[in-house]
């Protein structure tokens, strides 16, 4: 039986689901004489430190121009390359589109701020959050300052919010957090679509085409008397 946890994005394996306790697991007497003074890790690959911070990893990926344009424009991007540790939750472009539709994504691009804020923000939670941590959560809270809800089932799958996204691309890990890819935003509550689509500017009617002058008669010559 093993368990998997996870560092920095790289799975843990936990032999016969034990942690293996220096001078405290049976079964490896050539640590018999070894100070007890921590724990050892089995993991199955070398980990990697990462070295791109959230904002740097969105900017660089072309599938998440949208979010990016609208993250940066909000001043959120900005914070999202500190160091402050953080987890986001980020669709690609083409599952925003599918979700929102062209207009509500204009209104992301446009990053008209107040609703799209809270929308954002939702996506977003302080601390750092792997899979195997939010597995064992019912709810999240976010940096909107209020809760969203986790649904996890037997073969793994995470749904978020009362939309209930699906993470489809964990744990992505970052210098300053995690990112998971989900297949749409998570909506709060109390979001307002109908709000957000008023405040995008529609497109001016069409300038009527100017009349084409017509051609001028031609001047009747003069007859002779």
């Amino acid at each position: 039986m093993t368990t998997d946890r996870f560092i920095n994005g790289a799975r843990i394996v936990l032999k016969n689901a034990c942690v293996l306790r220096i001078n405290a697991c049976p079964g490896y007497p050539y640590l018999a004489n070894t100070r007890q003074s921590g724990q050892l890790q089995i993991i199955n690959s070398v980990m990697m430190p990462a070295n791109e911070t959230i904002a740097q990893i969105i900017s660089n990926d072309p599938r998440f121009s949208i979010l990016s344009v609208a993250l940066d424009n909000l001043g959120i991007l900005n914070f999202l390359n500190q160091s402050y540790p953080r987890t986001l939750f980020v669709p690609t472009d083409d599952a925003l589109i599918a979700q929102l539709g062209p207009r509500l994504v204009d209104c992301l691009t446009l990053a008209v701020r107040g609703p799209l804020n809270n929308l954002l923000l939702f996506n977003l939670a302080e601390g750092v959050e792997y899979t195997s941590s939010l597995s064992r959560r019912t709810y999240l809270y976010t940096m909107l300052l209020s809760y969203t809800n986790v649904y996890t089932f037997p073969n793994g799958t995470i749904l978020l919010g009362s939309n209930k996204v699906q993470i489809v691309q964990p744990n992505i890990p970052a210098s300053n957090g995690v990112i998971h890819i989900v297949n749409g935003l998570a909506i709060p509550p109390s979001f307002n679509f109908g709000k957000c689509q008023q405040l995008v500017p529609t497109a001016p009617p069409p300038t009527p085409a100017k009349p084409v002058p017509s051609t001028m008669a031609s001047s009747p010559s003069s007859g002779s008397g």
